[in-house]
């Protein structure tokens, strides 16, 4: 059985390898319409069979635990096992562990970030079905596959988990078995699935639906012309035709269905407990709306109350401030006065004081001549005297 996976690498855009890890372009022709029938960005579940002797199962958007690109996005896996019809215990039980939501684990351990052309790097090895601890004993072969049913992912997927263990797939080929999220309705029956689960679907258990009678899903058979005439249509479309046609001798009447009476009584029950719940909910959304409008109302009055006051507050705090302003202004002016007081007697008092130190030192200079003089007139006297005692 071959194994291919896809993963991106820290700042390398996403890729396929195969088991020698290298990448190629598409692992499978085979791989197109699988891929066509799913959002591979989301998680996915294919089991397809291409051919009598062909049997492949994809998974993917397996998150990977801590391996992220350059923006901080998660980094998810997506895998491809290509086997044949011995391998479809195998398949199943890959498939069961991606349900239980037990595969990604083993996938993450598998891929590791690489600086190489892909920027990962896969050890084959451990995806190989003897090292993914499977239940093959779980798995069962002696229950054919039942009629195609479709149902809601979150609500039937343990329902489906249960036929993968005790059904066999049926033996003809396309799509056997799709989950997306994301996939609708029309498609998974217009595929013929064997399942089909997805969130676009409302019904909480697996419904069967019609499906052509040359389908091996097929259950019961019509016969004469109207069996050729009624091939491709639904149960609904079928019934309007056999109603207008006219009934002779040599026509044959195809007998209805034997599920069809309690599919559609069951379908009806759904389809009225669907709107009772529709209209309790328009109920309980209409009070709850008044509640909140009159809550609303009141919390919004109780909210202008208070803007209100906080407005009288911030008015009364502005007349403060003004005041406040007012004062500082007037202090500055002052000080400015006092500054420019303060400098004019500053100038006033320096030329006094200049003009002082000149009148001093003009003043000390005229006695200091004074001094001199009566120093020399007594310096003379003293001469004379000297002169006269000798």
């Amino acid at each position: 059985m071959e194994v291919y996976v896809q993963s991106g690498g820290v700042s390398k855009e996403y890729s396929w390898v195969n088991e020698q890890n290298q990448p190629i372009l598409l692992p499978d022709d085979d791989l197109k319409p699988m891929l066509n029938m799913v959002d591979s960005d989301y998680f996915s579940v294919v089991i397809y069979r291409p051919k009598e002797d062909r049997l492949l199962l994809l998974v993917t958007a397996l998150p990977s635990k801590s391996r992220m690109d350059n923006r901080t996005r998660k980094i998810y896996n997506s895998v491809l096992w290509v086997g044949d019809t011995s391998d479809e215990a195998t398949l199943r039980a890959i498939a069961i562990k991606a349900l239980n939501v037990k595969l990604e684990e083993k996938v993450h351990e598998a891929v590791e970030s690489e600086n190489n052309d892909q920027g990962f790097k896969v050890d084959f090895d451990k995806l190989k079905s003897k090292n993914l601890e499977l239940d093959l004993n779980a798995v069962k072969d002696d229950k054919p596959a039942d009629s195609p049913k479709v149902g809601n992912l979150s609500a039937c997927n343990k329902e489906l988990i249960e036929d993968l263990e005790k059904y066999a797939l049926p033996k003809n080929k396309g799509m056997l078995v799709v989950v997306c999220s994301t996939v609708s309705d029309d498609i998974l029956k217009q595929a013929k699935v064997w399942r089909g689960l997805s969130d676009e679907i409302s019904d909480d258990d697996l419904s069967p639906f019609e499906v052509a009678k040359d389908d091996n899903f097929r259950s019961g058979s019509t016969t004469g012309n109207s069996t050729s005439k009624n091939v491709g249509k639904s149960a609904s479309d079928s019934q309007q035709s056999s109603s207008r046609s006219q009934i002779t001798p040599n026509s044959t009447i195809g007998f209805p269905h034997p599920n069809r009476t309690s599919q559609n009584s069951g379908q009806t029950k759904k389809w009225l407990n669907l709107i009772a719940a529709f209209i309790l909910g328009l109920v309980i959304g209409i009070i709850a709306n008044q509640l909140w409008y009159h809550f609303t109302e009141n919390q919004l009055q109780q909210k202008i109350q208070s803007l209100k006051g906080d407005i009288t507050e911030l008015e009364q705090d502005k007349d403060s401030l003004g005041k406040a302003i007012k004062i500082k202004q007037q202090e500055i002016k002052a000080y400015e006065k006092f500054e420019s007081d303060s400098e004019t007697r500053y100038s006033h008092f320096r030329d006094e004081v200049e003009k002082s130190y000149e009148s001093f030192i003009r003043d000390s200079e005229k006695s200091k001549q004074a001094l001199q003089s009566e120093i020399n007139a007594l310096q003379n006297k003293a001469n004379e005297l000297n002169a006269k005692s000798s």
